[in-house]
């Protein structure tokens, strides 16, 4: 559980990084 929790919580950042960096682009 503790693994899979990680692994959600860095799928969260990458996406929230992400979606930053496109709006940052514009």
């Amino acid at each position: 559980m503790g693994f899979n929790c990680l692994i959600n919580s860095l799928c969260k950042l990458c996406f929230a990084y992400a979606s930053l960096s496109m709006n940052y682009k514009q």
